[in-house]
């Protein structure tokens, strides 16, 4: 931090900088483990109330604390609110309206998250916030491992849904993914930190955060971790204390993940509740005697380490050990698969295959295939080329791959945000997206100085890399996490950076201002829709008829709030006022095919039949169709 810095701070807020250091630790562990709980914050009911929080902290901050912003900063803010408006915006054009909505209130998220973070970060406080966010992701981590620990006792045994470790988050590579972003900051807290005590905790989190990454068996989130690895070891100005720091700290560790392994109780897909509860009893044991022993290495490595001087010989002979073991690995690889081009060969073709059966989930590791991913990707592809420009609205593409699927194959996303984007908002969005999610990378350049930057260049870069094959911006636990790591290399690129003026900072208050009326109005529309959703299910019609109207009156371009206030309607006996707002439901948004599904359901004669068309346009290959075309009966 420059003496200018400091002057800066000082003179803008002398007696709040000790509360911001302490509000810092606060947000970052309440953010990671609430949203984390939530679901990942995967639902729009947790949209709204992130943001709101995220809006007052940023409003709250610029004006009680007058913070010093550099010109990064800025640009990401602005972009930040510029994808949010873009979002938003192709409502107006959108194949599915709700949908769009829903997809600019969880950009709303990650904007009013950039902007409070910047808000109340400062340089100096860099190391406890990268602490926080690994204590808190940690927090998630060790129930997650203790739902395969305690199967009993913890989360809900399924082995049937095949056995993977989702929750908290709700989806296993969005944990994976999880567990890789924070093993990455919390090596580079434990290796290149100052603070002791945080790298102590640093030091200790991989011993619970690579078991809980083995156990979803997510393939993504493994290459993500090395991808991480490799740009921060490129990165970093003290790699060779990097690469030997991860050699000593990672070792137990991976001999946790080892054991892990071993029980075949733990990794097949049907194992008995009983048998599972052994085997986790048995290896929650061994883990802890791994995390004892783990914390005796760190303590020393953090207490003595830095005491010992590393020869120029003994770099050397590092570095070459590394260089020979990386042609030996080359060597070996194409020896027994084959030239490059061979590998390449094979390597597409695996990836393109389906997947491969079997219960023993260790083998899923060792597959390559996508998992039906380039299908989607095409699909997403096809979109961009049908709308190039702008897209077909947020949240679009489920509607896209529903009317274009030749299978029965359901799926939400396309699996890659990239693509996703391009066919949802065009040229314009994708653009967008870009400059809001490069600008991490831009500071980095800057914020080479920074030991702790190449940590959390590593988690952020872990995480694009992930969504090249998976939809993690869907799950606000995990981008935010990634999205807090490069904020980090913002702070840390701020060079002379200048308080905010009095215009400036009724600027930025406004805008939160406005972003957290958006986000009330979501969020009590949200919850009031998720409760009529509910009714509806429970065969509830009198409390689905009252939610559902009040999340009409509160988010009136909900096509959704009808359509669950038509079904309450019918629900409570009144057929003809239940057939009308569907009917209203099915003007708002004639591309939902549920709510035709719905007017079909209640209707009959002419009616009925062009529904049961429309269903069969936005849907073809629904299996639900099979309920409305009912073959004839045989004498």
């Amino acid at each position: 931090m420059t003496s200018r810095t400091l002057e800066l701070d000082r003179y803008a807020t002398p007696r709040l900088l000790p509360v911001r250091a302490a509000l810092a630790v606060i947000v970052a562990l309440a953010a990671v483990v609430g949203v984390g709980a939530a679901s990942g914050g995967f639902f729009p009911t947790s949209f709204g109330w992130t943001s709101l929080a995220f809006a007052w902290l940023a409003a709250v901050t610029v004006v009680a604390a007058a913070p010093a912003w550099g010109t990064l900063d800025v640009i990401w803010a602005v972009t930040g609110t510029a994808f949010v408006c873009v979002a938003l915006v192709s409502a107006t054009w959108a194949g599915s309206a709700p949908g769009a909505v829903d997809g600019g209130l969880r950009a709303l998220v990650y904007a009013t998250g950039v902007g409070g973070v910047l808000a109340l970060v400062r340089r100096g406080d860099l190391e406890r916030w990268l602490a926080a966010l690994v204590g808190g992701a940690s927090a998630i981590c060790f129930y997650a491992l203790a739902t395969r620990l305690f199967p009993g006792h913890f989360g809900a045994f399924n082995a049937d849904s095949g056995y993977r470790l989702f929750v908290p988050i709700g989806y296993w590579n969005g944990l994976g993914i999880f567990a890789v972003i924070a093993t990455l900051l919390a090596v580079g807290v434990a290796v290149l930190g100052r603070r002791p005590e945080l790298r102590v905790i640093g030091g200790l989190a991989p011993a619970v955060l690579l078991p809980t990454l083995y156990y979803t068996f997510s393939r993504g989130s493994w290459a993500a971790l090395f991808a991480g690895l490799v740009v921060g070891l490129a990165y970093s100005r003290r790699r060779e204390r990097l690469f030997v720091g991860l050699l000593l700290l990672g070792a137990l560790p991976a001999l946790g993940v080892w054991l892990a392994s071993r029980p075949a109780a733990l990794t097949d897909r049907f194992t008995p509740l009983s048998d599972a509860s052994h085997a986790g009893h048995r290896l929650a044991l061994e883990l802890a005697l791994v995390a004892v022993a783990q914390a005796a290495v760190v303590a020393a490595y953090v207490f003595a380490g830095d005491r010992i001087a590393v020869p120029r010989g003994g770099v050397a002979a590092l570095r070459l050990a590394v260089a020979i073991g990386l042609v030996v690995t080359l060597v070996a690889a194409i020896a027994h698969y084959g030239s490059p081009t061979h590998i390449a060969h094979r390597a597409y073709h695996s990836f393109t295959a389906p997947p491969t059966g079997g219960t023993n989930l260790n083998g899923r590791l060792f597959t390559f295939s996508s998992n039906g991913r380039t299908v989607l990707w095409r699909s997403a592809w096809n979109e961009f080329r049908a709308h190039p420009v702008v897209g077909d609205g947020a949240g679009s593409f489920q509607r896209w791959w529903y009317a274009h699927r030749t299978s029965g194959y359901q799926v939400q996303d396309a699996h890659n945000l990239y693509v996703q984007t391009l066919g949802e908002l065009g040229i314009v969005g994708a653009v967008a997206l870009a400059l809001f999610l490069g600008v991490p990378l831009v500071a980095a350049v800057r914020a080479r100085r920074e030991p702790l930057a190449a940590a959390a260049l590593a988690a952020y870069v872990a995480f694009l890399v992930h969504n090249i094959v998976d939809w993690d911006w869907q799950l606000p636990a995990v981008t935010l996490l990634a999205l807090f790591a490069g904020a980090a290399l913002v702070v840390a690129a701020r060079r002379d950076p200048r308080p905010l003026g009095i215009p400036a900072r009724a600027v930025v208050g406004g805008l939160a201002g406005v972003a957290a009326v958006i986000a009330f109005v979501g969020l009590i529309g949200n919850i009031a829709l998720a409760k009529a959703e509910d009714a509806v299910a429970s065969q509830n019609g009198g409390t689905a008829v009252a939610q559902a109207e009040k999340a009409h009156r509160w988010a009136p371009w909900s096509a959704e709030a009808l359509r669950t206030l038509g079904e309450g309607e019918i629900l409570a006996g009144d057929r003809a006022a239940g057939l009308a707002d569907l009917r209203r439901a099915a003007a708002k948004d004639p591309g939902d095919w549920e709510t035709w599904f719905d007017v079909a359901s209640a209707s009959s004669g002419a009616e009925r039949a062009r529904a049961v068309a429309r269903v069969r346009a936005l849907n073809p290959h629904g299996p639900e169709l099979a309920l409305l075309e009912k073959p004839p009966r045989t004498k």
